[in-house]
């Protein structure tokens, strides 16, 4: 028999196995009547429910709040008084009547300071929003691939105990017609056990992984939630480092976050500094004397700075801006080495997958051809088909979880990269 190792034989028996992956997920999916949810699904149930993109939708609309609050002609209420006396003198009595109407008036351009303060808040709230956005779609799609790979672990230690179980059956058999020792079943009990144990901490991880993904789409822990899609292996990039940092500079939005609040300390500033100018206010009276002329009066007031030069909110607003202009310097640099590692990752992991594609799976797969050939020829017995079988069972849980870690590593990349990678 020839055996060939070129690409079609590998993509075929890559294809087989990934069928036997999802097997337990998709049988799961069937059991109740809700539809699943695919990935895609899932993050669009995250992205409308969870609580952190709820509360920055909020801070977004207070945001808006606040630009209309800094819009507003003037933050300052006009302000109008009246007196009502008598005077009084000797042989006479009269009654004085006085209204006047104030106004304090801005003179140094701190309507539109706030106004600039305020949009560029607006644009940091609508910035934050999808930058939360951004962390909770990765989160989802991390968690939904450990779910995935959660319920097919159970799969396969299924299928372990049910292959320990048959290889202690036939080593008490052979030892019973003498061809083996107590050791060998000894051993093989021991292997039952250790399947029994493998079960129940796949149980285990399931449930984790549920809880995480029910906390993430803001669900009840014992709401029903069913999922359905397969963990495929994905292709090489074709950008490099310089390319994916250059990319995430431009589109991560927590370094557009702390641009715009870099623009809304600077207007804080100006108007802390615009603070200084005294502001006028500007009266309109009325006076009526009984007996007497009507009298009108324009006053003007100025508040002289001798005391209060608004020092401590300039130094206050300047504190402010360092400490944003320090922290956008910190999170530049922090990009640049999240997307080396993550891409770091992505490589490594993409490595070990291909090398399972390339080499395991079709050794596997001529492993198990010649494996029924020698059994049928009665070259090996039973115990050896048995586990041979385990070994690859072993092996597909192995790749299984190769394929969640290169579904994660991307995951992670696209989120320090800002975005899909094209």
């Amino acid at each position: 028999m020839e055996y060939h190792t070129g690409w079609p034989l590998r993509s075929a028996t890559a294809a087989i196995l990934l069928a036997a992956l999802c097997a337990s997920v998709e049988a799961r999916s069937g059991e109740t009547g809700t539809a699943p949810l695919d990935r895609e699904g899932a993050v669009r149930t995250a992205l409308q429910n969870n609580p952190d993109v709820r509360t920055a939708q909020v801070e977004l609309s207070s945001a808006r709040a606040r630009v209309a609050a800094a819009g507003m002609l003037s933050p300052h209420n006009p302000e109008i008084e009246g007196t009502l006396g008598q005077r009084f003198a000797p042989g006479e009595r009269s009654t004085e009547v006085e209204v006047s109407l104030s106004q304090r008036i801005e003179i140094a351009g701190q309507r539109g300071l706030r106004r600039r303060a305020a949009d560029a808040g607006l644009a940091a709230a609508a910035d934050r929003l999808e930058h939360v956005r951004a962390r909770i779609r990765s989160e989802v799609e991390v968690a939904f691939v450990d779910l995935l790979l959660a319920r097919q672990e159970i799969g396969f230690s299924r299928e372990s105990l049910a292959l320990s179980e048959d290889l202690h059956r036939a080593a008490a058999e052979r030892r019973d017609a003498g061809a083996a020792t107590d050791l060998g079943v000894n051993l093989a009990a021991v292997e039952l056990a250790q399947a029994r144990r493998d079960l129940l901490l796949s149980m285990r991880a399931r449930r984790r992984a549920e809880l995480r993904l029910h906390s993430l789409l803001a669900l009840g822990p014992d709401e029903p939630l069913e999922i359905t899609g397969a963990l495929e292996s994905l292709g090489p990039l074709d950008a490099d480092l310089a390319d994916l940092v250059a990319l995430a500079v431009s589109r991560r939005r927590d370094l557009r976050t702390l641009d715009d609040e870099l623009a809304e300390r600077r207007a804080e500033v100006e108007l802390a500094e615009a603070g200084v100018w005294p502001d006028l206010t500007l009266s309109l009276g009325y006076a009526l004397e009984e007996s007497s002329d009507h009298i009108a009066s324009v006053g003007l007031a100025v508040e002289l700075p001798v005391f209060n030069r608004n020092r401590s909110e300039k130094a206050a607003a300047s504190g402010r801006l360092g400490r944003i202009e320090v922290e956008r310097a910190a999170t530049r640099l922090a990009v640049e080495n999240q997307v080396a590692q993550a891409l770091d990752r992505y490589r490594v992991a993409l490595e070990i997958v291909e090398v399972f594609d390339r080499d395991i799976l079709a050794q596997l797969a001529r492993n198990l051809q010649l494996l029924h050939v020698s059994f049928e020829a009665g070259k090996i017995g039973l115990l050896q088909v048995l586990s041979t079988q385990r070994d690859l069972t072993r092996t597909r849980a192995e790749y299984a979880h190769n394929l969640a870690e290169l579904h994660r590593a991307r995951a992670r990349l696209e989120l320090a990269a800002g975005g899909p990678i094209p």
